[in-house]
Formats: C-alpha cells, structure tokens, sequence
C-alpha cells in the first residue's frame, strides 16, 4: 500500500485549494521549496517571523472571504497575515493542512 502513494510535487510547492466556512483557501505545504527557504533565511524566528513567511510561502490565496460586512476580502500578503494572525480557525486550517502529508499524495 505504502509504495502506491506518490506526493505531487506541485501540490506542495504550489498548494492546494481547502474550503473553511464558505471559503476557500490555497495551501501549500511545509514541505515546500519557498518555505523551508524563508525559515532557513531567518536567523532567530520568532511567532511574529513566522507569520510573515506562512503569509509569504504557504497561504497562497483564497476566494469568497468576507468582512463583517459580508464583502469579499481580496487576498493580500498583509490580508493573510491579518488572517492568520485573527483568526484561530484559519489559523488551524493553514497548520493542519501544510502539515498534513496526504493533502499533498496522489494514491
């Protein structure tokens, strides 16, 4: 069974779309080239540098995110650090799936 799983290298790099709420987020992994980059580019990472490259590497982008008022949110960089950073359920959503391996395999 093991050796019938295949990660999609793409998937990592580039993500995958996660639907939360109504929304859908682009996801990439932990795994990625750009990710694990910024993390080794970062001399002391503290929560706050963190923040900045998941913004930057690994939410990517999303569709149908709302304000309040019930109008659509462009994705920004500094939008998902403001995602991230605000919401502990997009926040939850952005770890479990850039950790979570089978988000990135084809079997």
């Amino acid at each position: 069974m093991l050796n019938q799983i295949s990660i999609d290298i793409d998937k990592i790099n580039k993500g995958v779309w996660q639907s939360l709420h109504g929304s859908k987020f682009l996801i990439a992994s932990i795994e990625s080239q750009a990710f694990k980059q910024a993390v080794l580019d970062c001399k002391d990472l503290t929560e706050d540098q963190l923040i900045q490259i998941l913004a930057k590497t690994v939410l990517l982008d999303w569709v149908h995110v709302k304000n309040p008022s019930g109008d659509d949110i462009e994705y920004s960089q500094s939008m998902a650090v403001l995602a991230l950073t605000q919401s502990d359920e997009v926040r939850g959503l952005v770890d479990y799936v850039s950790t979570t391996l089978r988000f990135y395999c084809e079997l």
